[in-house]
């Protein structure tokens, strides 16, 4: 008998992908996070672990991809992450992560290095920071990371959010 595992996934995706839909629809998402409203995404989704199974305009919450070596370099965005940061995914393509969103804190800094010490061991790692958008206002996401492989090394980073809250609104 023959298993594909690869119409297995894609039949896994395609239920995760209906769970989200009717999580949200069901839940009503608030697609505007305020300082005292937040926005849980569901994780239902199939994580890839290849670069080339990551398509990241079907998941649910924002994500991105990044290179693996510092100074991880932004490949692809989906939409939501466009819209969670207020930038385009042309205006960050090819662009240092680190520099566009992160404002240094030390909450932020200690979560991120030890995002980064579970990732480098090419396991899944987490993390709570505070970033900046496009607007200058500051916003709250936990996010996972998942390392991506390409010919069975590390090549890339999968990020996606699970929290977002908004910190402050521009005036």
């Amino acid at each position: 008998m023959l298993f594909d595992v690869m119409a297995f996934m894609l039949q896994l995706k395609n239920v995760a992908t209906d769970i989200e839909a009717s999580y949200k629809a069901k839940n009503k998402v608030n697609e505007s996070p305020s300082p005292t409203n937040g926005i849980f995404y569901p994780s239902a989704a199939i994580i890839p672990n290849t670069l080339h199974t990551a398509n990241i305009t079907t998941f649910f919450g924002p994500a991105c991809i990044t290179t693996s070596e510092r100074p991880w370099t932004i490949v692809d965005v989906n939409p939501a992450w466009e819209k969670m940061t207020g930038y385009s995914a042309s205006q960050v393509a090819n662009k240092q992560s680190n520099r566009i969103l992160h404002v240094p804190n030390e909450l932020s800094d200690e979560n991120l290095r030890a995002l980064m010490l579970s990732v480098l061991y090419k396991r899944v790692g987490q993390a709570r920071v505070v970033n900046i958008n496009a607007k200058r206002e500051l916003f709250e996401h936990v996010f996972r990371v998942f390392p991506l492989s390409s010919d069975s090394r590390v090549s890339h980073y999968l990020g996606v959010t699970v929290f977002y809250r908004l910190l402050t609104r521009q005036k």
